[in-house]
């Protein structure tokens, strides 16, 4: 606690990312002592610009985000990696728009995206794939 004036987190009401991070704060600081130091991004990509340009010491930010490209470590500060029993499970899609059906691309990235190269580039960024045909 302290030594630190602010601390960034995405809109809850549009990011799942900022809805996790205010799941983790009611655990973490229920009195809302925090409440005077938040600062909010849009999205998570915006919420990590404030950490990474220093306009916010700490911030709630995507593992991808924060992980050191080819390798386990982190990039310059520190991380802290919170307990998934703190918020609900964060789930991504992938959605293509209805302009877009008759693209070969679409299926092309599916693929891509589901097969073991593309899968490996999921988990090397953090991120557990578990794919739903739907």
């Amino acid at each position: 606690r302290g030594g630190f004036r602010r601390l960034a987190l995405a809109n809850p009401a549009l990011a799942p990312y900022g809805r996790a991070a205010v799941q983790v704060l009611a655990v973490l600081d229920p009195g809302g002592a925090l409440r005077e130091h938040l600062v909010q991004g849009e999205n998570v990509g915006q919420t990590f610009q404030f950490v990474s340009t220093a306009n916010a010491e700490l911030g709630f930010v995507a593992l991808s985000q924060v992980r050191q490209p080819g390798s386990d470590g982190w990039r310059a500060g520190s991380a802290w990696l919170i307990p998934e029993t703190l918020h609900d499970p964060i789930e991504q899609d992938v959605v293509w728009l209805k302009q877009a059906e008759n693209s070969k691309a679409v299926p092309a990235l599916l693929d891509f995206i589901r097969s073991p190269e593309g899968r490996a580039i999921i988990v090397a960024h953090g991120y557990e794939p578990g794919f739903d045909d739907q």
